[in-house]
């Protein structure tokens, strides 16, 4: 059998929808538009299933009674078109997804080329450079002056402090303006030029010894910072940065930490320079290492000894509200509150042979929460072997970690490495005439 044509007349009756009613007459709209409407559906099933279901509904309508239909609302008119219209409904669909594609990257790209992730210090220290998660530079902090800068860091304040991400910058003295020596934070977001705080050394702050010596306010400046939870709990919620301030020509320095808010929770004075210090977070321990000033070796019963001032090593065990006004001197028994322990490298030569020790972490091994790593290098031109070993939170020496470099190995004239240990700095029993 060959296959018959359907009329045009046919095909356009089973694939167009037939007027809306009420688009003839406004008084169709409702009940009536409904029942005709339904008894047009192409769809069999959706139609009236007999003649008598159609009579009944034209019969409630002019009796005023409700019908068993109801109109088509909005949403189902809407389905309705597109499922007739799918050349349209694909395009629109493709339209959205390629304007939500674009706009998604869009945001992505300014996120990640906006938003506060870490801050850099150039090695030379004249720039802070605060990146963003896509490491573009979003602002920088930047001095002419080598090591203008010496602390950079990002972190985020907790909700109790504000919520806000600060940046804590350091500056030394060789930072030519308003905030020259002192320690500053900006936020991460905004104004970046105005710090939100500012916290140096203030005339008034200076211990009386230190005004004796002719020391001034002005020519403290931060020489090392570090961000740890050194008061953990509610009392003070979050990090607390710790800040060395280091008189530029004399020897005084003043430890202190403060809340993210820049209140000064602690505060110790030493007479001698620090180097970086080492936070040992299980005792609660802050390890710094450096030299005291308090008297010159011949003044302790050594005057072979060419370098004038001992090797130290120290621990204190900050205190909450502890804001020392007085130099802290273990050999003349002042205000050695907040010491945990106070060591000195012996035999004295140790001070003409090595530059000033440093603390550091310790190796992979050794658990950081715990130990600290002690090291001194010989005080040679250019500066060749280097003696370490790991400390406890007692000041002892860790048996079996000592190590020496490969340039101190091979020096026939270096000294046997066992000579050196962590011992009680000698009293002071003489002063210069």
């Amino acid at each position: 059998l060959s296959h018959t044509p359907i009329p045009q007349a046919t095909r356009v009756i089973q694939e167009t929808d037939p007027p809306r009613p009420s688009t003839i007459s406004k008084r169709l709209k409702g009940n009536l538009e409904a029942i005709v409407l339904k008894a047009l559906e192409k769809d069999r099933a959706k139609r009236f299933q007999s003649a008598a279901d159609l009579v009944r509904n034209i019969r409630n309508h002019l009796a005023g009674k409700p019908i068993d239909i109801r109109p088509p609302t909005r949403f189902a008119l809407a389905i309705h078109w597109l499922a007739h219209h799918p050349i349209v409904t694909t395009t629109a669909a493709c339209l959205t997804i390629a304007g939500l594609t674009l706009a998604a990257t869009s945001v992505s790209v300014w996120y990640f080329n906006a938003r506060p992730h870490h801050i850099e210090l150039t090695p030379d220290g004249r720039e802070a450079r605060l990146m963003s998660l896509g490491n573009n530079i979003i602002h920088t902090w930047r001095t002419e002056s080598e090591r203008g800068i010496s602390f950079a860091q990002l972190v985020q304040r907790p909700p109790e402090l504000g919520g806000r991400r600060l940046a804590i910058i350091g500056f030394s003295q060789r930072y030519t303006a308003a905030v020259s020596g002192s320690l500053c934070a900006y936020p991460a977001n905004g104004d970046r030029t105005t710090p939100i705080w500012v916290r140096r050394i203030a005339e008034n702050d200076l211990p009386t010894a230190a005004k004796d010596h002719g020391y001034k306010a002005d020519a403290f400046s931060v020489k090392w910072c570090d961000v740890q939870d050194v008061f953990p709990g509610p009392k003070h919620p979050g990090l607390e940065v710790i800040a060395d301030y280091q008189h530029g020509p004399g020897s005084a320095c003043a430890v202190r930490i403060y809340d993210l808010n820049g209140e000064l929770l602690y505060q110790i004075w030493h007479d001698g320079s620090l180097g970086r210090g080492y936070w040992m977070s299980e005792p609660g321990l802050l390890v710094l290492c450096g030299l005291n000033s308090e008297a010159y070796w011949a003044e302790r019963g050594h005057p072979e000894v060419k370098e004038a001032h001992p090797i130290v090593l120290f621990a204190l065990r900050p205190q909450l509200g502890h804001i020392a006004t007085r130099m802290t001197t273990p050999s003349l028994g002042g205000n050695t509150a907040t010491l945990a322990w106070y060591k000195c490298l012996m035999p004295p030569r140790s001070s003409d042979l090595f530059r000033n020790g440093e603390v550091t972490a310790p190796l992979p091994r050794h658990d950081p929460a715990y130990l600290v790593r002690f090291g001194a290098t010989l005080a040679t031109n250019p500066p060749a072997g280097r003696l370490s070993w790991v400390l406890e939170q007692t000041g002892a020496e860790v048996p079996g970690t000592r190590q020496t470099t490969d340039p101190w190995k091979l020096d026939p004239e270096a000294p046997d490495p066992d000579i050196f240990y962590l011992g009680d700095l000698p009293p002071i029993i003489s002063t210069p005439e």
